[in-house]
């Protein structure tokens, strides 16, 4: 079969199985395709042009090729709302406060697709937040409220409030496992690992490297060390240090942890390896100690970070790119395309795929 019967047979059997609606919101990855129909990527991105051609699809960026919904769907969606949108503002901490304008920002955007209004209060301080939120269930005109929270669990009294609202709740959490009350949208961890596995040498030695850390409540480096241990369970765990307060958690203090913790454990590594940090700051750490050690990278080692950090990765230490922007989106997607689901009382939750950025160290 030539080229251009190929990918228009492709492109026609897409079109078939969005009709049946096999997919959900997306067409699976140009690398999920490429795979299930034995054929190239340039095959498949034309199959995809037609596609485009036919506004059956668009392209998101971060997210993938999104299928336009029909006029059926269309006329479920629910518009105008007027929705609650709690964020952190955490102008001590930039990278934080980065991440939480990067999902709030897009919240902001996406309801302006729907005609919806939002009204936004900080969620930094709890106390202030539940009354905020007992002031919100005496409102007759609130349809729903999207809660950013500040780290990655909701603590008790938060929960405790949103309970008591009678209007649909979304939440974001930035690492996952899924919330199992509320409704949620982020990052899954176990994907984070599954994209690593895909993407190195599994032949080399593997580490990951990490710390302990003050929240006693939810521990998102050893969720992440759960996960490393699962995907390579011949793999090495290292960690010395310990963040005591959330005042220390700084990218400066992480990137130190990791440059000690590398020359503490240095005389365990074998060469060539492959070493992922729990987050970018910490690789960069480790890099600077391979490098006074005069380590060749890439050669003898490739590094391997979570949050694609361009301040540390710099192009030479690969990543796990983390779309909070998608967050946002998905979060006001939700909230209008599945309104009647939300006021069920079964919570949905919404996986944001992740993406592994390519280094020169790997």
């Amino acid at each position: 079969m030539n080229t251009q019967k190929k990918y228009s047979s492709i492109a026609a059997q897409l079109e078939k199985k969005i009709a049946a609606c096999e997919f959900q919101e997306y067409l699976p990855s140009v690398k999920k395709l490429t795979s299930e129909y034995k054929t190239t990527q340039r095959t498949i991105s034309r199959a995809c042009n037609l596609l485009t051609q036919k506004k059956l699809i668009y392209y998101e960026k971060g997210l993938g090729n999104r299928i336009v919904i029909s006029g059926a769907e269309k006329k479920k969606e629910k518009t105008n709302l007027r929705l609650a949108v709690f964020t952190p503002f955490q102008y001590s901490r930039p990278r934080s406060m980065k991440i939480g304008y990067s999902i709030f920002t897009s919240i902001i955007q996406e309801c302006r697709n729907f005609g919806s209004s939002v009204e936004v209060f900080d969620s930094l301080n709890i106390s202030r937040a539940v009354k905020e939120i007992l002031n919100l269930r005496k409102r007759r005109d609130l349809d729903g409220i999207f809660f950013c929270k500040a780290g990655s669990v909701l603590n008790e009294n938060i929960r405790n409030a949103l309970r008591r609202i009678d209007v649909p709740v979304i939440i974001t959490i930035h690492a996952l496992p899924f919330d199992q009350e509320f409704s949620t949208v982020g990052f899954s961890i176990p994907d984070i690992f599954t994209k690593f596995r895909k993407n190195i040498n599994s032949g080399l030695p593997i580490y990951f490297f990490s710390f302990d850390i003050f929240d006693s409540v939810y521990n998102w480096a050893c969720e992440r060390e759960k996960a490393f241990s699962r995907e390579f369970p011949s793999g090495v765990i290292f960690k010395k240090e310990k963040i005591e307060t959330e005042s220390d958690a700084t990218p400066q203090y992480i990137r130190k942890i990791g440059y000690t913790t590398a020359n503490y454990f240095f005389d365990k590594l074998s060469f060539p390896c492959t070493i992922i940090g729990v987050n970018d700051c910490m690789v960069k750490g480790i890099c600077d100690y391979l490098i006074k050690r005069k380590i060749q990278i890439p050669g003898q080692v490739f590094l391997i970070g979570i949050d694609n950090f361009p301040k540390y990765t710099k192009g030479l230490i690969s990543s796990i790119n983390l779309s909070y922007a998608g967050i946002g989106r998905q979060m006001v997607r939700l909230m209008h395309k599945q309104y009647d689901e939300l006021s069920g009382k079964k919570p949905l939750k919404i996986s944001i795929p992740v993406k592994f950025i390519h280094g020169i160290s790997s």
